[in-house]
């Protein structure tokens, strides 16, 4: 799934499955719409990949855990995987969104990909010019387009084409001009970003540091100091960070029960879940859903 709108006036629905279907969508947020996306209530993992370009008022949301005061002519960068909040939205507030869903981004191939992935990460919003608002609005206009001609024989490779010019505009706007420099992350800033892709992946069933640990090849320990090194959170605070957003995520905006929630978060019981819920957020399940 890419991502889904809130049934509220004036928005239309978006729900993306297929990327043979339509791999990308576009549309325009309202500052008087709330909680357009289900984000102004409780932090929510996004997995997908888009962009929003502030075209008048301002916001405050928070990627990842870091706040950014998001303002007219401000372009954001969000990567799939990427925990996605929005604090505060002006009421004249509007921006232009393009979304694409997580898979296809993934199929680019995109040389020295982790250096752009990287770099982006890290800086997430900057300020445009009226120049590359413009050829950015416009070549997002051009990807919808030409994904939408379901008939075309090389539909697919198109916008994949599109795509690629795309994320290369983006960080040529981020370099202004500066070569980028292929070599500029450490193997540390790596795994890293490989242990949160894998988290987003798997919390629902692994929550134990091991198995991130297996599947990036390296110690538990290496790994936790790494995380530690970089986010300031050891490996095992990374993973319940994210099983606890989501948690909260699902308490907050769904009519599932506990019992449902604690199934589809993969506990052994209720009970468990409880426990769980309540030593890494000082409330239970319940208290936390009556609050709502």
């Amino acid at each position: 799934m890419l991502l889904e709108k809130k049934n509220t006036a004036g928005i239309d629905s978006i729900s993306i499955v297929d990327t043979r279907d339509t791999a990308f969508d576009s549309f325009t947020i309202e500052g008087w719409e709330i909680d357009v996306l289900g984000m102004e209530t409780v932090p929510k993992l996004v997995d997908a990949a888009g962009l929003c370009v502030c075209l008048q008022g301002d916001a405050e949301i928070a990627l990842d855990g870091r706040s950014y005061h998001f303002k007219k002519g401000d372009l954001c960068v969000l990567l799939p995987h990427t925990i996605l909040q929005i604090s505060r939205k002006s009421k004249d507030f509007k921006g232009y969104t393009l979304a694409g869903t997580s898979e296809f981004v993934h199929n680019i191939n995109i040389p020295s990909s982790t250096a752009i992935y990287l770099y982006i990460k890290e800086n997430p919003c900057i300020s445009l010019s009226r120049d590359e608002q413009q050829m950015l609005l416009s070549l997002c206009d051009m990807i919808k387009e030409k994904d939408m001609r379901k008939g075309h024989l090389f539909r697919y490779e198109i916008t994949e084409m599109l795509l690629l010019t795309l994320c290369y505009e983006i960080v040529a706007i981020y370099q202004k001009g500066k070569p980028l420099e292929r070599q500029s992350y450490s193997r540390k800033s790596t795994l890293f970003i490989r242990f949160q892709h894998l988290i987003a992946s798997h919390y629902h069933t692994h929550r134990n540091v091991e198995f991130y640990a297996e599947q990036l090849f390296i110690t538990p320990r290496y790994l936790s100091a790494i995380t530690k090194d970089i986010s300031g959170m050891t490996a095992a605070e990374c993973i319940i960070r994210v099983v606890i957003i989501n948690a909260r995520l699902l308490l907050s905006t769904t009519k599932l029960t506990i019992q449902q929630i604690s199934d589809q978060l993969n506990f052994p019981n209720p009970s468990f879940f409880s426990q769980y819920f309540k030593k890494n957020t000082g409330m239970t399940p319940k208290e936390f859903r009556d609050q709502y």
